[in-house]
């Protein structure tokens, strides 16, 4: 039996057929990690919470930067559960709490793509758990492209040497994707990321996720933290100026009255 060595998420994406008769897609995926005979293993439980049939479902692992993928699972049903895995070669680094980032692409009934994405934490040897905090807002995307921020703390009396690697689903495109970061005792950093919309559909939401990795008193510490973006209805341009449309009309309205009441004192 493997050693389970952490239990992870639950991360849901919720996501929209192009065609409006396609029906709805809702796929939920958790994930849980192993450490056995020297690999790592990450089991992915692929729910369908939708009302149609998922198709070409596969995982495929972001992070770390180690080929792998999962089996192709031809369907998943409407109310359908599978379980799809992942192994590759332990890291060689020091003890402590790694990350893997895993994306899970599947198509529609019409054979739109789309994607979402699970993360899984596991531990080497002892585990480390992090000191840093991590936090980011939810993301409204209107148009192309928007900022996604991250603050990162570090209560710490020592500092802290690593990394942010930043992961959006494949209808979507982030830059940059990793970030050097240097935190000095009790120091803090605003990372900030330009996210734009390469294929997502508006009103579905979509998940994004951040590991911030690095060293500390010679251990391996890793952080995930989740957002989500929503993608929102571009305005049209009267929808955007109506302030100033109601404006020029308040304006002209005074000017009206003004030149009404002078003209009725002229007529007295």
């Amino acid at each position: 039996m493997p050693r389970a060595v952490a239990v992870v998420l639950s991360l849901a994406a919720c996501l929209w057929a192009a065609p409006a008769w396609a029906g709805r897609l809702v796929i939920q995926v958790s994930a849980r990690a192993y450490l056995q005979a020297g690999r790592v293993q990450v089991v992915l439980t692929v729910v369908n919470r939708g009302d149609e049939a998922a198709r070409d479902l596969q995982a495929h692992l972001l992070y770390p930067p180690v080929e792998a993928a999962s089996r192709r699972l031809a369907s998943l049903a409407a109310g359908g559960e599978e379980d799809l895995v992942l192994s590759w070669p332990a890291p060689a680094g020091p003890p402590g709490r790694y990350a893997a980032v895993v994306r899970v692409d599947f198509s529609d009934q019409n054979q739109y793509p789309f994607s979402t994405l699970a993360h899984a934490l596991y531990a080497l040897g002892r585990d480390r758990p992090s000191p840093l905090a991590v936090r980011a807002a939810p993301v409204r995307l209107e148009g192309e492209s928007v900022t996604w921020s991250l603050t990162v703390s570090n209560p710490s009396p020592q500092p802290f040497q690593g990394g942010v690697h930043l992961f959006c689903p494949r209808e979507l495109s982030l830059r940059p994707q990793h970030l050097s970061l240097h935190l000095p005792p009790r120091g803090r950093s605003r990372i900030t990321a330009e996210l734009t919309n390469f294929s997502a559909l508006t009103g579905a939401g979509y998940p994004l996720v951040a590991v911030v990795e690095g060293r500390l008193a010679g251990g391996q510490v890793s952080t995930v933290v989740t957002s989500r973006v929503t993608l929102a209805p571009r305005q049209g341009f009267f929808r955007r100026t109506l302030g100033w449309w109601l404006a020029g009309a308040g304006l002209l309205t005074a000017l009206w009255v003004v030149l009404a009441v002078r003209g009725r004192r002229r007529g007295v």
